[in-house]
């Protein structure tokens, strides 16, 4: 392989990776269903081995269907792909506050924060990348959900605005531990 290869070859290794870890929590659970926060900690664990990296993790429990499930871990894989090259999670003084809430209505929606902070300054990418299409098709076309990223100086923020409703298949229903 060469040294050109190298990068592309590492990305998608680390997706295969994201992936296999999302499979797991779904397999534990016979492919039901997987808590929202439990697919959340597998994907970032790896970000977690090295000391500086900081996270902050709140939401109430939330059991989601395997698709959706899977739609998120590749959405905050490459969320935390991007922070480690160039965000908040490439120095140790960052954080990423990830949070969710669910908004009721005649079709309850989660609405998934993911805000970077402490990192360099951002600046608008001059180019959509591949993990950037990838957050914003999965989620759009796979279970019908909205994504909006902004690149605010003092941090990146995506918003994941999801439906929940059952009929549209994306998710149960909350936990009621």
């Amino acid at each position: 392989m060469s040294d050109e290869d190298r990068p592309k070859a590492q990305a998608f290794e680390d997706r295969l990776f994201a992936l296999a870890r999302a499979h797991d929590v779904l397999t534990r659970e016979n492919w039901e269903g997987a808590e929202l926060r439990e697919i959340i900690d597998e994907v970032v664990e790896p970000y977690l081995r090295q000391k500086t990296k900081h996270f902050e993790i709140e939401g109430p429990r939330l059991r989601l269907i395997p698709r959706t499930a899977l739609a998120i871990a590749m959405a905050v894989h490459e969320l935390a792909t991007n922070a480690a090259k160039y965000g908040a999670l490439s120095v140790p003084s960052g954080c990423v506050v990830i949070t969710w809430a669910i908004t009721p209505g005649d079709v309850p929606r989660l609405v998934l924060r993911w805000q970077e902070r402490g990192g360099p300054p951002v600046t608008v990418p001059t180019r959509r990348g591949f993990g950037t299409r990838l957050i914003e098709r999965s989620l759009a076309q796979d279970i019908g959900g909205e994504v909006r990223l902004t690149y605010a100086p003092a941090g990146a923020v995506c918003v994941m605005d999801i439906p929940l409703s059952e009929a549209g298949g994306t998710a149960e229903h909350p936990s009621r531990h």
